[in-house]
């Protein structure tokens, strides 16, 4: 095989070659065909799927290598251990996918059997990179399984499992909770107190002002006067009691007390993700095997797997 060697390799019966560089040299000696250049992604399908024998007349490993060490990647064709490799050989596979799948539909027995066998290149291209996936990720995993496994007895916020952090904290705003409260309490309690206080005040200040305007008393409406400003006051003061901080941060949660009620309101407010929950329980039910639900109608189709 020259260096500038293509892969002769046809992936159904109206395809052109493959046309990328070819590692490898292929062939059936219990059937006398071949011997044929490939590319490692289509020396390896024919090895895997078709029983080709790939000489190893070259400088990458062989596909059948036997046993290999454990090491991330151990478990992918040895030819796809990277993940430039993993791209290419997915990539491949796509634009052979895009030449064969443009819209026109199977016409013969050869032509189904190609796109078969596109089938199987794809799914050995999908499960070399999962598994690349898994032996990058799964190292990462067990690193965040053992972080987290530390640090949450100490600040994690499971609420079946909470951390000390957690416990303390929500210990202590229980704590605070209490006392404001009680202090909010005192506070409610004053501002009452002053609110009829200054009412008390406005009403003798009204009756000193009608006094003093009877009156030629100008002493008398100075007094008057100073009433209406001190009820003022006051009722000022009862304000800034009732309205002042208190510590505490107002919520709301809701209750559900009429679940009818509710599916009518975000039905007429929100009614496509309505939809799409009903969606959800009833293709649950249908894997489920129930096929009678009310409201849905139940179709069956047949695809290719």
């Amino acid at each position: 095989m020259t260096a500038m060697t293509y892969c002769e390799e046809k992936r159904g019966p109206t395809a052109a070659q493959c046309g990328v560089r070819a590692t490898r040299v292929v062939s059936w000696p219990d059937r006398g065909e071949g011997p044929y250049n490939m590319c490692d992604g289509c020396a390896y399908h024919s090895a895997k799927n078709r029983g080709a024998h790939v000489e190893p007349s070259f400088d990458l490993e062989p596909v059948n290598p036997g046993p290999a060490p454990e090491a991330p990647g151990h478990n992918l064709p040895p030819h796809l251990v990277t993940y430039e490799a993993i791209k290419a050989n997915v990539e491949s596979v796509y634009e052979e996918a895009q030449h064969w799948l443009n819209g026109d539909e199977i016409e013969n027995a050869a032509q189904a059997a190609a796109v078969d066998q596109l089938l199987d290149m794809i799914k050995d291209a999908e499960d070399a990179a999962e598994a690349a996936r898994k032996a990058e990720k799964d190292p990462l995993d067990v690193q965040i399984a053992d972080i987290q496994g530390r640090f949450n007895p100490l600040i994690g916020t499971l609420k079946n499992a909470p951390g000390l952090t957690t416990r303390a904290k929500a210990a202590c705003l229980a704590a605070l909770t209490k006392w404001r409260e009680h202090l909010g309490k005192i506070k409610r309690d004053e501002a009452e107190r002053l609110r009829k206080e200054a009412e008390a005040k406005a009403e003798e200040a009204a009756a000193a002002v009608r006094a003093a305007q009877a009156s030629s008393d100008l002493g008398a409406r100075e007094a008057a006067e100073a009433l209406v400003q001190e009820a003022a006051q006051t009722a000022q003061q009862a304000t800034r009691m009732e309205k002042g901080p208190t510590g505490l941060r107002t919520t709301w949660r809701p209750v559900l007390v009429d679940p009818g009620a509710a599916l009518k309101h975000y039905a007429g407010t929100r009614g496509e993700e309505i939809k799409a929950l009903l969606m959800d329980l009833a293709a649950k039910d249908c894997r489920e095997g129930r096929r009678s639900v009310p409201g849905f109608e139940y179709v069956e189709e047949k695809r290719a797997f």
